[in-house]
């Protein structure tokens, strides 16, 4: 992935683990889930393809297969600091971009770690002491030459009676964490019309095929009846 843009606004992200996933709204911009985790934590197939229009950061918190999700997830019970600067330094050799999310309050020892290492991955940060604004005036800005991306400002925990945007649940009911993103860092892709290609339609064809055609000539969509 190329490197996003500099923030001059931000993309709301809301993330969960699987067994709330479901509390998500599809109007979501950006959603993070987990590919790795407990049964409870992970996200399977059918919550991703829920949020289809939103985008999608895939989250790591196993410790184990450095190579899985886009983010490792750097706290208690998940990656260790030294760990993931380890992976960071693995999936750096595969070209493979990396964004590493801890709490603000460890983010100095763990920037330290990273230059020893001579890696500079994107960054997420949490900080329950922020408001969104707070949040959104750190994307864009660097800590040890480390791009933040993302910055968590709300959680069950720090703000129980925020309602989760597009919904009437709190943040205490939907299980959800609020966040601000840099746009480009993981945006949602346009759905794009499915090709199909050794098939001829003519007008009025109602069974050649099911669902849309889109030609190879100009462009044009067809869809059956």
């Amino acid at each position: 992935m190329s490197e996003p843009e500099i923030a001059v606004n931000f993309v709301e992200i809301v993330d969960t683990i699987g067994a709330s996933a479901h509390n998500i709204p599809v109007s979501c911009p950006k959603v993070g889930g987990y590919d790795t985790g407990t049964s409870d934590v992970v996200w399977n197939a059918a919550e991703w393809a829920r949020l289809s229009k939103s985008g999608h950061v895939h989250i790591n918190q196993s410790n184990e297969d450095p190579f899985l999700g886009y983010c490792l997830d750097v706290e208690e019970y998940a990656w260790t600091i030294a760990n993931a600067v380890d992976a960071t330094v693995e999936r750096k050799a595969r070209k493979q971009t990396t964004t590493l999310y801890i709490d603000r309050s460890e983010a100095a020892t763990l920037i330290n770690s990273l230059h020893a290492a001579n890696v500079s991955p994107y960054l997420g940060l949490a900080d329950w002491d922020l408001n969104q604004a707070e949040a959104a005036a750190l994307l864009g800005t660097r800590l040890g030459g480390c791009l933040i991306v993302w910055v968590q400002w709300a959680s069950p925990s720090s703000n129980p009676t925020s309602l989760l945007p597009g919904t009437s649940l709190t943040l205490k009911e939907s299980n959800c964490d609020l966040g601000v993103s840099i746009p480009g860092w993981y945006p949602a892709s346009p759905i794009q019309p499915q090709v199909t290609q050794g098939i001829v339609v003519h007008m009025g064809s109602k069974s050649l095929v099911q669902g849309s055609v889109t030609s190879l000539d100009d462009g044009k969509t067809w869809r059956a009846a």
